[in-house]
């Protein structure tokens, strides 16, 4: 599986998503990972702080769980009928991140 995890730093710039295609097409990403969208539809930005979103190829795999929580995504994914890997997407400002640090215990 590849994984694109990027801080996009807003998701205006038609620049960005000229590369983001382009990077996507080239390497067979599988899923995006956005950091610091600077929107409030999917985890919302405070201010305009964060923002989160992923985005996966549904032909490649399908999400068997999902988890959702201040600052970060997550996402089971099958792989091999044996086990899951799960992909969180975590952003959050420096002030924040211990409560994060601390539900996974990095």
């Amino acid at each position: 599986m590849k994984i694109i995890s990027y801080n996009i730093r807003g998701l205006r710039d038609k620049i960005k998503w000229k590369f983001i295609r382009k990077l996507v097409g080239k390497e067979e990403v599988q899923m995006l990972c956005f950091h610091e969208t600077k929107k409030r539809r999917f985890i919302p930005a405070q201010r305009a702080i964060g923002g989160l979103l992923c985005l996966w190829d549904t032909k490649s795999f399908a999400i068997s769980n999902s988890f959702v929580g201040e600052g970060h995504i997550g996402i089971g994914v099958p792989k091999d009928n044996e086990c899951e890997v799960v992909v969180v997407n975590v952003y959050l400002p420096c002030g924040q991140r211990e409560g994060v640090i601390s539900i996974y215990g990095a």
